[in-house]
């Protein structure tokens, strides 16, 4: 007796601030232009492709962290190394992720970095951007020291484990 399981295919979706439009459906000839839209449309384990330097966040976000609530693969091409700038207070994974070939960097000396949450953060060839402030990774969470506010509240895992293969980063905070 076996049994036949069947693969579920891989969505990706391509982000270009260049070419892209957030009304467009995410494709390669298609790409919408921000990755916080290609994040909404994606569904669990989905790979975003960076085809250009972008933002995330705008002055109207106060500051909040960028929250990655689902388990994707944020890739940019190993040659260019695009850029991912945020203008967001920091990012929060709210599952598992994985950046690959990307230079990341904040506008903002508020949260410069990604914590982990209690999720797996996976970095390959992952870059901090020398113009932006430089990248921290953490292993915990971010709590506003004004409010106490913690933003991994709703979306925090068990454990963090960070994984780091190539690259260059400021510090990591692991507990």
């Amino acid at each position: 007796s076996f049994s036949v399981v069947a693969e579920e295919a891989v969505q990706t979706y391509y982000v270009s601030d260049v070419s892209g439009s957030d009304s467009n459906a995410g494709s390669q000839s298609a790409p919408v232009k921000t990755l916080t839209k290609a994040l909404e449309l994606a569904e669990a384990n989905s790979t975003i492709y960076v085809m250009d330097d972008v933002l995330v966040g705008d002055e109207s976000n106060n500051d909040a962290p960028w929250v990655i609530d689902k388990s994707v693969t944020i890739k940019g091409d190993s040659q260019t190394l695009p850029t991912i700038s945020l203008r967001a207070g920091g990012v929060v994974l709210g599952a598992d992720v994985s950046f690959e070939n990307v230079k990341i960097g904040t506008t903002s000396m508020l949260r410069p970095g990604i914590a982990a949450n209690g999720h797996t953060l996976q970095l390959t060839n992952v870059y901090q951007d020398a113009s932006l402030q430089p990248l921290q990774i953490y292993g915990g969470t971010f709590i506003d020291a004004t409010d106490s506010t913690d933003y991994g509240t709703s979306v925090r895992g068990t454990k963090s484990d960070i994984q780091i293969n190539g690259g260059s980063y400021e510090a990591v905070y692991a507990g």
